[in-house]
């Protein structure tokens, strides 16, 4: 719960004092001093007295605190923490930020109070929020009791995480400042400030200051189901991937190319992708502390780019099957038009930091790739009817393909088709956008592999 204590100007009270006087309502010296104090003090700015959140037995492996968050907008974008310390009477309730600046950088400061009796392990997580698109650039600072602050580690710390090559499990330790999340220990009976400095995107802006806290232990027995999924959707596509360049050593036909690109693009992809803790290609093949790219970090560069190539494979791979050049010439020309605004938006994402431009381009993307994904199954169905058996496979891949790309999409704008499933390991699973473009990846490569 936030109070607000408003401005009560010094010649009102003053006046009010004149009136109770005059009235013969006398008050004691005590009294009236500390009025005065109240009236001087607390009048002439407002303070915002902040609620901690309160970890007790209730509360869920995963939660986080939407109503008592205070945020500080830092315009300059270079305030370190001391100074977003020293700038603490000029935080404001979070539902008080009805725009978030992409050229801002955001402070956010809550609250946490342990009512246990026994220590916990929190994982804060900026790269998720609850509903819509993350954030681009975060740092967390914990203030403990006595005054003293500790960064935590993530990919945009000073902290550099360890790299996965250089955990060797026989000597690794349990200590938490080596962990690769930005994990702290709230003590039992203690109160923490916990500072998050943050940035957004102006191609995919952030949408609230909720920031999604882990009980580190309960939440990974609870993420080791989703894992053995992520393992199901990258041992299919490996088999595929060997099967399609293998039957390509004795058909080179343009199609099977197209497809078998599009496999090794799509596994790429999903590899790249941050799914719900990390992304996979960055943490056993390369590091995640790259330097960024244009506007982007090095990892969210790559996503994107490798999202646009299998895009554009995909849809070529389509137009190949379909042969739209020759029977559906339209969709061939709009496909076409559709690859070269999707690289125009890749490119003014990347490097152009312009609000209002990004929005548009962002409208206007998700209107082309409707009309794109969903001609591709009308079409198919039409060369089924023709007499193209082969096609039903197209349709069937091409609208599963449409219909997961919508729910990712969904999904970014902070509506989940999965919002109602249980809180299980396999619901946190679904509720990612990332998965849902893993879907749109691994369903149609298997139902398109018994077509060609």
């Amino acid at each position: 719960m936030i109070i607000v204590m408003k401005n009560l100007p010094l010649l009102s009270f003053l006046r009010w004092v004149g009136i109770h006087l005059q009235f013969g309502r006398f008050l004691t010296i005590g009294n009236l001093l500390l009025l005065i104090c109240m009236s001087t003090g607390l009048g002439l700015s407002n303070v915002w007295a902040q609620a901690p959140l309160e970890v007790s037995f209730n509360t869920t492996i995963y939660f986080s605190d939407p109503v008592n968050c205070l945020v500080w907008e830092d315009k300059v974008g270079h305030a370190t923490l001391a100074q977003a310390r020293d700038h603490l009477a000029d935080f404001k309730p979070a539902d008080t930020i009805t725009h978030i600046d992409p050229k801002s950088q955001y402070w956010v400061v809550q609250k946490l109070v342990n009512r246990l009796n026994e220590n916990r392990e929190l994982i804060i997580d900026a790269s998720r929020t609850e509903k819509g698109h993350n954030w681009l650039h975060y740092q967390h600072f914990v203030i403990y009791p006595d005054g003293s602050s500790k960064e935590l580690n993530g990919p945009f710390s000073n902290n550099v995480p360890l790299s996965m090559r250089d955990i060797d499990p026989s000597v690794f330790t349990m200590d938490t400042s080596l962990s690769r999340s930005p994990v702290f220990t709230l003590h039992k009976g203690s109160e923490v400030q916990l500072f998050s400095k943050l940035k957004s995107s102006s191609s995919a802006p952030a949408r609230n200051f909720a920031l999604r806290l882990y009980e580190r232990t309960a939440y990974l027995e609870l993420r080791r189901y989703s894992l053995y999924l992520e393992g199901i959707l990258a041992g299919i596509l490996l088999p595929l991937i060997i099967n399609i360049w293998y039957s390509l050593t004795y058909r080179r036909d343009k199609v099977s190319l197209v497809f078998g690109w599009w496999v090794v693009v799509g596994l790429l992809q999903i590899l790249s992708m941050p799914m719900l803790d990390g992304q996979r290609l960055f943490e056993f093949f390369l590091k995640e502390n790259l330097p960024d790219i244009g506007l982007l970090p090095a990892g969210v560069f790559v996503t994107r780019l490798l999202t646009y190539f299998q895009t554009v494979l995909f849809t070529q791979f389509g137009r190949s099957f379909l042969g739209t050049k020759k029977h559906f010439p339209r969709l061939h020309l709009f496909s076409s038009i559709f690859f070269a605004f999707e690289a125009l938006r890749f490119f003014a994402g990347a490097f152009l930091e312009h609000e209002r431009l990004n929005e548009l381009l962002l409208i206007v993307s998700f209107v082309l790739s409707t009309i794109n994904y969903l001609g591709f199954p009308v079409c198919a169905l039409i060369r089924y009817r023709q007499g193209l058996r082969s096609a039903q496979f197209a349709f069937l891949s091409s609208g599963i393909y449409a219909l997961f790309w919508v729910l990712s999409n969904l999904e970014g704008f902070g509506y989940s088709l999965f919002d109602l499933w249980p809180a299980t390991g396999l619901g946190l699973f679904l509720r990612s956008g990332d998965v849902m473009q893993t879907f749109a990846i691994c369903v149609p490569a298997i139902i398109t592999n018994f077509s060609i």
